[in-house]
């Protein structure tokens, strides 16, 4: 189970006009030029994880031509990148990606049994479609991204840290469709981790077998303090040694 250092929740609503709403020290945005805005305030550097780094990514590409490839944990920048159930792994595919060649998701697309042994989502009843990420020494100060579906139409919510309870009742989201839309927190405080999760996928009633499933990319999010990362040199030394490994193999 991902150990959650926080016990409160947040969650994206519908805003009718892009922008932020505020709790307590949690600004929420649904539209990514404002929350890049924000983010920028705090001083820190912002990542951008698109998925597309090969020495990270790699072992996790799901093609039409090699079938699935999936994994239980993805690190990658200094962000521990999981499915939010035990159930599931996450992979890439072409198919996921707003822009550059992958995107990100879980799979299989989420828990739908109640109760799924093993699982660790902490709400009664089904745990929908979504991914999970976890910080590592330091906290984060925001993090945002991009979500589609191909079930429209899904609800995605933004949580942090664990919860109980019903989500439905109190998490606060947002519509997804076909067209990728943006999501954003940042909590000058800091987080742990985080939690995007789909809400509206059904498996009982009158929506029997109206699963939903989501589709991520794009994410950029910044921490308390800057992560070390390789000197340029280094990255370029680390892609020589894969693309002639990649060469002897073929």
């Amino acid at each position: 189970m991902i150990p959650y250092a926080r016990y409160r929740l947040i969650g994206l609503a519908a805003l009718l006009i892009p922008g932020a709403q505020a709790a307590a020290a949690v600004s929420v945005y649904t539209d990514q030029a404002s929350y890049l805005s924000a983010l920028s305030a705090l001083g820190q550097p912002i990542y951008h994880e698109g998925f597309e780094a090969d020495a990270a990514w790699g072992h996790v590409r799901t093609t039409i031509v090699d079938g699935p490839a999936v994994a239980p944990a993805v690190s990658n920048l200094g962000l521990t990148w999981t499915a939010n159930n035990l159930s599931s792994d996450i992979t890439t595919s072409n198919g996921a990606a707003r822009s550059g060649s992958w995107g990100l998701y879980s799979s299989p697309h989420g828990s739908y049994t109640a109760p799924d042994p093993g699982t660790d989502c902490d709400v009664p009843g089904d745990c929908g479609d979504g991914l999970r990420g976890t910080a590592g020494t330091r906290d984060l100060i925001g993090i945002g991204g991009w979500f589609a579906t191909n079930t429209p139409f899904a609800k995605v919510g933004l949580f942090l840290g664990n919860y109980g309870g019903d989500p439905e009742a109190a998490a606060l989201k947002q519509a997804v469709g076909t067209a990728p839309v943006f999501f954003g927190l940042v909590d000058a405080d800091g987080f742990s981790a985080f939690e995007f999760r789909e809400l509206e996928g059904k498996t009982e009633g009158a929506f029997d077998g109206d699963l939903k499933y989501v589709f991520a990319d794009d994410f950029r999010f910044a921490y308390t303090t800057p992560i070390p990362l390789p000197a340029p040199h280094l990255l370029l030394g680390a892609g020589a040694v894969a693309l002639a490994v990649r060469r002897r193999r073929r």
